[in-house]
């Protein structure tokens, strides 16, 4: 499985996939990415975002996004530099590690499909919400 590095310690990592002439399977929990006590799945309406107007952050547990369907654009930043990546891939996962502000808006033409499974159950006191300068 590769992983490559990327800013403030996010990753995307490609998950094994296994494909015949019926479709395909991905593994969303390979080993090595780590333990997976809590799992949701989300649906973001075309042009809509999650929390573009307040960021947010985790103090202790990490975020590991898989898009199903669709296309998302997740930003990330650490305060002072923002990056983006846009996933539509359900052979990629993007792992957001703590301390990274990060939200995600739907860039396609259908409802972007997404599951996280992150490395704890929520805890809404691990968690810390930026309101975003201009946003509406």
């Amino acid at each position: 499985m590769e992983a490559f590095e990327r800013e403030f310690g996010c990753e995307i990592v490609y998950l094994p996939r296994f494909e015949d002439d019926r479709g395909f399977l991905n593994v969303l929990t390979p080993a090595g990415i780590g333990e997976t006590p809590y799992m949701y799945f989300s649906v973001t309406h075309v042009g809509k975002s999650r929390d573009a107007d307040q960021w947010h952050l985790h103090h202790k547990h990490t975020d590991r996004f898989v898009v199903l369907r669709g296309e998302a654009m997740f930003f990330l930043s650490n305060g002072i530099k923002t990056v983006f990546y846009v996933l539509g891939h359900p052979d990629r996962m993007l792992i957001v590690p703590p301390g990274v502000l990060h939200c995600f808006q739907n860039i396609g033409d259908v409802p972007v499909e997404i599951v996280n499974l992150p490395d704890a159950v929520y805890d809404p006191e691990d968690e810390i919400r930026i309101p975003v300068k201009g946003a509406e």
